[in-house]
């Protein structure tokens, strides 16, 4: 790693460049920062430098904040077609999403890039830049302010806060940059250090005044859409995959920046791990469909559509204890998550409420005492939104989220789970029986078995539903 000072252009403006190992030349002293509003994450682009190269392709070094504190960085390289760079000369925004690739550097001195572009105020016990303003609508550089940031390590107090776009100190609340189109310095299209807006690939397009392919180029891409591509290991956004383009898609929509960051927050609370993936995965596929997902509780709701049958007979309150054959005690636990509101605490079969006594006890009859089930949540009866034949609305159904305080779309499928639905599969009168393990359903009326029912999701909670002729 070495530093060099070089002259920009006819201007001779002087830029601070740091040439990697691998032979990048990045500008140092010229960054986009996005952070997200909680501050929990944020971003560094810096221009990428290259004497000569083909017009159409233009490359940037994103550093990007981890889960576990540290940084990680890419080489973001557009390879634009002549004729959507040319629409771009002329003043237009067209997508570039299906023609960014990321790539890994690994030899750059991000402590030094970061601490090279922030400052420090001693009397304030705050860091700031000064940074420019990305347009939500355009992705272009719009203005340029003095904004606090965290403190890189060891550099002062590291407060978390924000501060506003005025530059004056924080009140604690973080502003996001690429949300704040229209305020600032107004230097949109270009603001002299190659990060400007229309004008990309050389020094003659709109008033930039870069070297080079030094342009910073977004196009609404922004660092939470990146990262979460990232965390779910697609960075390569352009990958053809038929599993994932949808997901891709939907990540890259301006329209789902809410759900989003509740996606971001899940993965970064929980370790990145393989089950958080799936279960991501799955939350996203069914935010897709329009279904309601608990990031709080780990739960999907997944649609169990059934036949027009209606329940008439006793029903009964599941109760806080179930005490077992062997007098031990299940504690059983519920909640109001789902988005009515409503408590899973509700009158439910009587042969459902046998059904769950039945399985706790074969599942305990076969487990290792260290193993032995002693609590399970129970996430919805009769509550929630369902399908409309779905026999939740019965009350002949029963969907369970956790074991143990341990909920299963992290813990994967463990004895505990494949003992408790075997346990199911064995009650009299079951029906449908939908979970980790397996999703089985028993036809009552011909007395046969589907083994591999088509149904979707269920990886985070196991669905049981019950059926007396």
């Amino acid at each position: 790693m070495q530093s060099d000072q070089s002259k920009a252009n006819s201007d001779n403006e002087s830029l601070k460049l740091v040439v990697t190992d691998s032979g990048l030349t990045i500008n140092s002293e010229h960054a986009i920062y996005l952070e997200s509003s909680d501050g929990l994450y944020h971003s560094y682009t810096f221009p990428v430098i290259e004497e000569s190269t083909e017009s159409n392709i233009i490359k940037n070094a994103l550093i990007s904040l981890q889960p576990d504190g540290n940084y990680k960085t890419f080489l973001v390289t557009y390879n634009l077609p002549l004729e959507v760079k040319s629409l771009i000369d002329a003043g237009e925004t067209p997508s570039v999403v299906e023609y960014i690739t990321f790539t890994d550097i690994e030899d750059l001195d991000l402590a030094g890039m970061i601490n090279g572009l922030v400052h420090y105020d001693e009397g304030l016990n705050i860091c700031y830049e000064y940074q420019d303003i990305i347009s939500q609508g355009t992705g272009w550089v719009i203005g340029t302010d003095r904004v606090e940031v965290p403190c890189p390590p060891g550099v002062g107090y590291n407060s978390g806060g924000g501060g506003g776009t005025t530059g004056e100190p924080g009140n604690g609340e973080t502003n996001n940059p690429h949300e704040l189109e229209g305020e600032g310095n107004n230097n949109f299209p270009g603001d002299g250090h190659g990060s400007g807006g229309p004008g990309i690939g050389n020094n003659n397009s709109g008033n930039s005044t870069g070297t080079g392919n030094a342009t910073v180029l977004i196009d609404n891409i922004t660092a939470m859409q990146i990262n979460v591509l990232n965390l779910l290991n697609l960075s390569d956004i352009t990958e053809d995959s038929v599993n994932n383009q949808d997901v891709i898609d939907w990540i890259k929509d301006d329209l789902n920046a809410y759900q989003l960051k509740r996606v971001q927050t899940f993965l970064q609370n929980h370790e990145v791990s393989e089950e958080a993936i799936a279960f991501a995965m799955e939350a996203i596929e069914a935010l897709l469909d329009g279904g309601e997902v608990d990031f709080e509780e780990l739960y999907i709701q997944t649609d169990t559509p059934d036949d027009n049958y209606v329940y008439l007979g006793q029903k009964v309150n599941i109760p806080n204890q179930i005490i077992l054959n062997d007098n031990s005690i299940v504690n059983v636990t519920f909640n109001s998550n789902t988005s009515d509101g409503v408590s899973s605490n509700q009158e439910v079969s009587i042969y459902l409420l046998e059904s769950i006594e039945f399985a706790l006890n074969e599942a305990n009859n076969n487990l290792d005492s260290s193993d032995k089930i002693n609590e399970v949540n129970i996430y919805c009866t009769t509550n929630g939104n369902h399908s409309t034949t779905s026999n939740h609305y019965n009350g002949t159904a029963v969907d369970i989220n956790s074991i143990n305080r341990q909920r299963m779309a992290l813990t994967g499928v463990t004895n505990q789970i494949i003992q408790l639905q075997e346990g199911f599969d064995n009650y009299q009168y079951i029906r449908e029986n939908f979970g980790p393990h397996f999703k089985h359903k028993y036809d009552i009326y011909s007395n046969t078995w589907n083994h591999n029912y088509p149904v979707g999701g269920h990886g985070d909670h196991i669905h049981i539903s019950v059926r007396v002729n």
